[in-house]
């Protein structure tokens, strides 16, 4: 039986770039949680007056990515809310990456569409979210060697990168 590779999200980071060349990537430091990217294709019914068995076709169409979100930590004021609040003003797309605690990163051109303060609670931490829609294709980059956990920010040297 083989061991399984399976892996936590320990280790993980969300950071937003800077838009120089090179591009610095500031990590969100009181991240919780990351929602990942979803890939999904448009369908296009494609059937013909001769489909067989009078089912349905299909063709693939354009592909797309569902948004990227966050939860963090909340301090009111903070350097966090600062960088968020700011990357929200910008209306354009800017680089955003999600690091992987195997050293890997998926970087993303995207538009923050939303960043919300949760609600305040005198029994529960304050946290935010945030959503940020996907604007074109991402490059995955596969780090070779695999990095150290402590430092996911190096992730600019010795990569391949794909594009999905």
């Amino acid at each position: 039986m083989t061991a399984t590779k399976a892996a936590t999200g320990y280790g993980s980071a969300f950071a937003i770039g800077d838009g120089n060349t090179p591009e610095t990537f500031t990590p969100i430091a009181e991240l919780t949680s990351i929602k990942g990217l979803k890939v999904k294709r448009d369908q296009m019914e494609s059937t013909t007056l001769m489909a067989a068995g009078q089912f349905k076709q299909y063709a693939g169409g354009l592909r797309d990515f569902d948004a990227v979100g966050g939860v963090l930590n909340y301090f009111p004021g903070g350097a966090d809310e600062a960088a968020l609040k700011t990357a929200y003003a910008v209306q354009r797309a800017r680089n955003y990456r999600i690091i992987l605690p195997n050293g890997g990163a998926w970087t993303f051109p995207g538009i923050m569409t939303e960043f919300t303060p949760g609600d305040l609670d005198p029994n529960k931490k304050m946290e935010a979210n945030f959503t940020i829609k996907p604007a074109s294709a991402l490059a995955a980059a596969i780090a070779v060697p695999m990095l150290a956990y402590s430092n996911p920010l190096n992730l600019a040297f010795g990569m391949a990168a794909l594009i999905l």
